[in-house]
């Protein structure tokens, strides 16, 4: 016996997609309004400032054989 194909046919639902275009068509029109109201926000951003470099000083501490403290070559006391 001899097999017959079915014959498939394919269909595209037309009314759903315009349905889908023109909700796509709503979308992009209110972001596009939203994205003009949000460019006139009046933002007012603070200035850079140089940073002044700071000079630094090594600072030096020796102990001393018999326990004294010194500073930067000072003797000090706790």
């Amino acid at each position: 016996m001899a097999q017959r194909r079915k014959r498939m046919d394919v269909t595209l639902n037309l009314p759903s997609l315009v349905d889908v275009v023109f909700l796509l068509l709503i979308f992009f029109m209110i972001t596009t309004t939203f994205s003009r109201v949000l460019t006139k926000l009046d933002i007012k951003l603070p200035e850079a400032r140089a940073v002044v470099e700071q000079k630094t000083r090594d600072t030096i501490i020796e102990i001393a054989q018999d326990g004294r403290l010194a500073l930067n070559g000072d003797f000090i006391t706790l």
